[in-house]
C-alpha cells in the first residue's frame, strides 16, 4: 500500500502539497535537516532593502519593510523584540554582501529565504540556549506561488555572510540549515517489519491492494461508516455523503431535494453539524499514530540537534507540559481537559515521555518528494498551547 498525498476528488483539492510559505517543509541539498521550533519568516532583498513575508498575501504585495514588520508586531512583548531584532540584524548582514551576491540569492525580490527566528525569550515549546537566525531554503515565487528552489541556497547564503564576518550580529548568530546525523539502528529489520505490518493490517481491513493510496483508505473508511450509519442507503446518496464528509466537498447540499428521506436527512444534518470534525480525527488516527511512532523511533537515533544541552531542553518541555496540565485542571474547562486527554493518549501510544526530543522533527527528500517526520511534538504543542490561546 503506497502512502501518497491525497489527490483531487470531484474537483476539490485535498492534497497535502505545500503551496504556501511553511516552516514545516524544507531541506538542504537532499540532506536530512532539523526542523526547529521558532518564529517563521520569509525574507528577500528588493530595491536595496530587506523585505519580509509571513503569508502568501505578504508575498503577493512584495513583502513588508522593517517599519511594517515593527508595526505588525508592536505591543507583543518578546515576539516584537524577536522580529525587530531579526530584521535589523538581517539588514546589516545581508547589506554587507556585494550586489552580485544579493542578486544571485534573491533576484531582486524574486527569491525568498525560508528561515526561523530562534529567540529564547519567545520560545514556543522547545527552549534553545542562544538566539539564532537559521536559514532553511531559498524558494522562487511568482505572485505568491512557488515556482522552484535555489539548490543549496540557504547554505550558500549563510556562507557568504560568514565570509564577510557578518554572521555574528547584535542579537543573533546567523546560521544555515542544521544537518542531522542519523545513527544506524541495531534492530532495523525488526522495526521495519513492525511498521509495515501495522500498515498491512489497515490495508487488509479494507481489502486494499498494494498500489492503493491513502486517499483510497480514506474513502473506504468513510464508505463503511456511511453504510453503518444508514443501512440500505441508495448508492448515489452514499457516495455523495462520502465525498462531502471525507473530502470536504460541500457541493452536495443536505436538503430534501437531494435526500428525500426525512429521517436520513435529519440524521445527516445533525452529524454534519456536531460530529463530523471528531469523526475525521478518528478516521485518520490509525495512520497518524503510525507516522508519529515512526518519527519518534527515527528521532531517537538522531544526533546534532541545535539545542546546546538536549537533556536540559527535554526537561524544559516536560515541565511545560506538566504546568499546562495543572493550569487546565485548575481552570476546569472540560473542553480543554478533553483535548489534553486525547493528546496524552497519543503520546502514550507512540512510546510515552521517552519519545521527547529537542526538535520539532526532521525533513528529508526521497525520490524527489519532500517528507517530514515528527514524533511527540505535535501533541506537546497542542497541550502547551492551551493556556496561551483561547
Amino acid at each position: 500500500m503506497k502512502i501518497k498525498s491525497i489527490k483531487r476528488v470531484k474537483g476539490v483539492e485535498t492534497c497535502y502539497d505545500i503551496q504556501v510559505p511553511s516552516r514545516h517543509c524544507y531541506y538542504a541539498n537532499g540532506i536530512l535537516v532539523h526542523n526547529t521550533d521558532g518564529q517563521n519568516l520569509f525574507v528577500s532583498w528588493k530595491d536595496g532593502k530587506l523585505v519580509a513575508a509571513r503569508n502568501v498575501g505578504d508575498l503577493k504585495r512584495g513583502g513588508m519593510d522593517t517599519k511594517a514588520v515593527a508595526s505588525k508586531f508592536a505591543g507583543r512583548g518578546n515576539i516584537e523584540k524577536a522580529f525587530n531584532s531579526a530584521m535589523n540584524d538581517l539588514s546589516k548582514a545581508i547589506g554587507s554582501l556585494t550586489d552580485s551576491q544579493k542578486e544571485k540569492i534573491f533576484s531582486n525580490g524574486g527569491n525568498w529565504v525560508n528561515m526561523e527566528i530562534i529567540y529564547p525569550p519567545s520560545a514556543n515549546v522547545i527552549s534553545y540556549d542562544a538566539p539564532y537566525l537559521q536559514f532553511h531554503n531559498v524558494v522562487s515565487y511568482d505572485s505568491g506561488s512557488p515556482t522552484g528552489e535555489i539548490k543549496d541556497g540557504a547554505r550558500i547564503l549563510a556562507g557568504m555572510i560568514k565570509q564577510v564576518n557578518a554572521n555574528l550580529q547584535k542579537t543573533f548568530s546567523i546560521i544555515g540549515p542544521n544537518v542531522l546525523k542519523l545513527k544506524g539502528s541495531t534492530d532495523f529489520s525488526e522495526k521495519q517489519d513492525y511498521f509495515i505490518n501495522k500498515v498491512k493490517k489497515l490495508q487488509s481491513e479494507f481489502k486494499l491492494s498494494d498500489t492503493a493510496t491513502l486517499t483510497e483508505y480514506h474513502q473506504a473508511w468513510w464508505e463503511r461508516f456511511v453504510e453503518k450509519m444508514f443501512p440500505g442507503i441508495e448508492h448515489r446518496t452514499k457516495m455523495e455523503l462520502v465525498t462531502r464528509w471525507a473530502f470536504y466537498d460541500k457541493t452536495f447540499r443536505l436538503n430534501k431535494k437531494n435526500i428525500p428521506n426525512i429521517d436520513i436527512l435529519n440524521k445527516a444534518i445533525e452529524f454534519d453539524k456536531n460530529d463530523h470534525k471528531q469523526q475525521i480525527k478518528k478516521n485518520m488516527l490509525p495512520f497518524e499514530l503510525i507516522f508519529f511512532e515512526l518519527g519518534a523511533e527515527v528521532l531517537k537515533n538522531v544526533e546534532g540537534f541545535l539545542a546546546a544541552n538536549p537533556n536540559k531542553a527535554i526537561q524544559g518541555i516536560r515541565n511545560a507540559v506538566a504546568k499546562s496540565i495543572r493550569d487546565v485542571r485548575k481552570g476546569g474547562d472540560l473542553k480543554k481537559l478533553k483535548i489534553i486527554d486525547q493528546h496524552l493518549n497519543k503520546i502514550r501510544a507512540i512510546g510515552g515521555w521517552d519519545t521527547i526530543v529537542p526538535s520539532e522533527g526532521l525533513v528529508f527528500v526521497y525520490k524527489g518528494n519532500t517528507y517530514k517526520l515528527t514524533g511527540a511534538f505535535a501533541s506537546i504543542n497542542q497541550i502547551t498551547g492551551l493556556m496561551n490561546f483561547d
